[in-house]
Formats: structure tokens, C-alpha cells, sequence
């Protein structure tokens, strides 16, 4: 499936941050680029690929990188799916698949063909079921970012 989502890759680790256009998706990976240094990359900026291959989920670079025109031609496991609101105060929560459910398909680029339809279904039920998922509320700051990589890195349940 492609995402519409920034995605970022520490210690071979992808973290997809997806939201509506103009939330602060990039602004907030360019923030862990900034906190993390080397140690960190943006694999896409816009619509990276997403596939279960062996039982765990990769994310791929794609060219379709967005205004930024970030990209990179290489995979990673994913580590987490995060979708990013602004709010003046920084927080982060994990969510249940049933309450990711919605914010993850309407960020997702849906094909016509009702067959196909049924496969990225099946596909978004299990990522649902296996990959965890957090809500991120916060300002454009260092702060947020240290929450994020820490909170997502861990795989706490904030």
C-alpha cells in the first residue's frame, strides 16, 4: 500500500508520521533529523510503499516524494505509524486498531478495483493488528520530537 505520511529511519527503524496535508508531517521528521543527527534519514516525504514480506512490515522509498522531493531508494522495517495533530501542548498515546482504522485509510491511496479494494483491506487489518499505532499531539519543537522517538522507539503505551 502507499501512504500519504513523512517517513523517517533511525537504527534501521522506519517511523511514518501521516496526517492531512499542511498538519506538519515533514516539519516533524525534520525535527528528528535535527535531534538524532546521522543516526537519522527520511526515506519519503510523501507516499512511501508499505509490505509485509516474512511476517514483518518494510517501508520502501518511492519517487513520489512530495513538494520536498525527499526520497531514498532503499527499505526498512517499520517500527510504528503515528498520526501527528497540532496542539499547543506535546503529548502521545498509543491507539487501538479500531480507532486507527479511520485516520489510516483516509491517508491511504484506495484503488477503484473492488478486488483490489479487498486486499488492501486484508492488508490493513493485520498491519492494524501488528504494527503499533500512536496518536501525536503536538507544537513544532525539539520536545515533541524527543517524545515521539522515545515513546515509539520503546514501543511504550503512553
Amino acid at each position: 500500500m502507499f501512504l500519504h505520511s513523512s517517513t523517517v529511519v533511525v537504527d534501521g527503524k522506519a517511523y511514518s508520521f501521516s496526517a492531512p496535508c499542511s498538519t506538519g508531517k515533514s516539519t516533524h521528521t525534520s525535527l528528528w533529523l535535527k535531534l538524532l543527527g546521522d543516526k537519522a534519514f527520511i526515506i519519503n516525504d510523501d507516499k512511501a510503499a508499505y509490505r509485509k514480506i516474512d511476517g514483518k512490515y518494510y517501508i520502501f522509498g518511492t519517487p513520489f516524494s512530495g513538494k520536498n522531493d525527499i526520497n531514498v531508494n532503499t527499505s526498512a522495517e517499520l517500527g510504528a505509524i503515528c498520526f501527528i495533530e497540532q496542539s499547543p501542548t506535546n503529548s502521545i498515546e498509543r491507539i487501538a486498531p479500531d480507532d486507527a482504522l479511520s485516520p489510516l485509510i483516509s491517508q491511504t491511496i484506495r484503488p477503484a478495483n473492488p478486488e483490489r479494494m479487498i486486499m488492501l483491506c486484508d492488508f490493513l487489518n493485520e498491519l492494524l493488528n501488528d504494527v503499533p499505532i500512536y496518536r501525536l499531539k503536538c507544537n513544532i519543537s525539539l520536545e515533541a520530537a524527543e517524545l515521539s522517538y522515545k515513546t515509539m522507539s520503546q514501543g511504550l503505551l503512553l
